[in-house]
């Protein structure tokens, strides 16, 4: 998580007051009323502000109680409804009563600043002053970014406390240079007029600063030159401490050598804190000649900031009017396969950049994207192909897709018609196999032939027990060529003659 910076300004609660290393710092309560809301309240009796002021004072404090993790009034409905609003919106609260500054004139605390840096100002008037909340949101923005010069302020919010229950209103931002212009009419005594161009007038002033303006002229200058008797002293120690040799020193004489050794220590102590307080007398002129030129170059530096910020609004809305200028004439082109953003490049809205030129290019780039489109209507997977290519706008990234996928085709039928003559193969040998069986059916060795005719020598000699008659049968076998080869195996086995339909 962010930590927001420490400003160093502390403020004192019972007097309202804020000051930064001594010095008084202007609130901003006081300053809008001056400068913009003098007859705020006017109508209001003093009775009456007072009660609110102190009604306020206790939402207030009711609500930091649940920021900081204290003890939280569960019995209190504005309590209840602000832990309601913080879970509803989903927010998280960074900082309580957080104190923002310029650092050198205003101050401020702001009620609540959430994760995202939105800032929010409780308000528990009867009817709120949604012009005034806008202002001073605003007036915080500018001091939150100063506070914190890596941070951009979010949304501004009021969480307006009406009849016990909260309503967050969001106001909108109020432009950094108007709230300088705020801080100049206030620190030079004038009146400030919303839209007015007295600080314009003192930012000219100001831009006639020159680098030889701002030369750095020395009219009186004396190289230090320091007298001192530090060489004396040098040339004394130099031959005393011969006396503190640490062989003059044992156990007979302990108690000498511990006071000799708080002597010499407390001698140096005193030598080096002369020569700390010499040499902080003898920078002091330069050191307050560099805080007044850092001082110096700090004011320019944010005099310099708050121009940039006039220049920068100019030229983005400069950037704004002639990124319309390019989408009017890319809308009329009436070109939809690819969008401006798609194509669109940064560098028209460079002031060298002509409108001329740019049209110029947008007319090229449709051009070729209905080349590119044409030349891949040609080639195979066209649809595929023109769909990555309106995406990357690349013709050669979609031809290589093309190459890809063809090349893929390949492969996928060369494995299939490998794949069919594998199996061709292996039905050309199991056919061969079955008919290999069939023949060797028909074939009778010699021997069972010589034993053929013994037997019906015998069966011709014998009178009983006549030979079994032989029977022929059709079938038809459904099986797979393995169980079709095992079955012709089991007939030739068992000597049972069989020949193929």
């Amino acid at each position: 998580m962010v930590t927001l910076i420490n400003s160093g300004v502390v403020f004192n609660e019972k007097k309202h007051t804020y000051t930064l290393n001594g010095k008084k710092l202007s609130g901003i309560t006081e300053m809008l009323k001056r400068q913009l809301f003098a007859n705020k309240y006017a109508d209001v009796p003093p009775a009456v502000l007072e009660q609110a002021k102190l009604r306020g004072s206790q939402i207030h404090k009711e609500i930091e109680n649940i920021n900081t993790g204290a003890k939280i009034n569960y019995d209190s409905p504005v309590s209840l409804a602000y832990l309601s609003l913080l879970k509803t919106n989903g927010i998280k609260i960074l900082a309580s009563e957080y104190i923002v500054t310029d650092f050198e004139k205003f101050a401020s605390a702001i009620d609540i600043v959430d994760t995202e840096f939105n800032l929010y100002d409780i308000k528990a008037t009867a009817e709120l002053d949604a012009e005034y909340l806008r202002w001073q949101l605003s007036v915080y923005a500018y001091l939150f970014e100063k506070t914190n010069p890596e941070l951009k302020a979010g949304k501004l919010f009021g969480l307006w406390v009406i009849n016990n229950e909260i309503r967050r209103v969001e106001v909108e931002r109020i432009d950094s240079n108007t709230i300088v212009q705020l801080f100049m009419s206030e620190i030079s005594g004038l009146q400030f007029v919303a839209g007015s161009n007295e600080f314009t007038e003192f930012v000219e002033v100001q831009t006639e600063i020159s680098e030889q303006s701002l030369e750095l002229v020395v009219s009186e200058k004396t190289l230090g030159k320091l007298t001192t008797n530090a060489t004396e002293i040098y040339e004394t120690v130099k031959l005393n401490i011969q006396k503190y040799d640490v062989l003059n020193y044992g156990e007979t004489n302990i108690d000498n050598a511990k006071k000799d050794k708080a002597t010499l220590n407390k001698a140096a102590k005193m030598l080096n804190d002369r020569r700390i307080e010499f040499e902080k007398e003898f920078t002091k002129p330069f050191a307050e000649f560099k805080e007044t030129v850092n001082k110096t170059v700090k004011l320019i530096k944010e005099c310099s900031d708050n121009i940039d910020i006039v220049v920068k609004k100019f030229e983005e809305k400069e950037k704004a009017v002639k990124r319309n200028l390019i989408t009017e004439y890319w809308n009329k082109k009436d070109f939809n396969l690819v969008t401006l953003n798609k194509i669109f490049n940064d560098s028209w809205l460079n002031k060298t950049a002509k409108i001329s030129s740019i049209n110029a290019e947008l007319d090229a780039v449709i051009d070729k994207i209905n080349s590119d489109i044409k030349t891949l209507e040609y080639l195979q997977d066209a649809e595929t192909l023109k769909a990555i290519y309106l995406d990357t706008l690349n013709l050669n990234t979609a031809i290589e897709h093309g190459k890809k996928l063809e090349a893929n085709r390949i492969k996928v039928k060369q494995a299939a018609e490998q794949a069919a003559k594998r199996e061709a193969e292996i039905e050309t040998e199991n056919q061969a196999q079955i008919e290999e069986l069939q023949v060797q059916s028909y074939i009778i060795p010699q021997e069972e032939i010589i034993e053929a005719k013994q037997e019906e020598a015998i069966i011709e000699t014998e009178e009983e027990n006549p030979a079994e008659e032989l029977i022929t049968r059709d079938y038809r076998i459904t099986a797979t060529t393995d169980k079709i080869i095992e079955f012709l195996e089991f007939l030739k086995n068992n000597s049972i003659k069989f020949e193929k339909l």
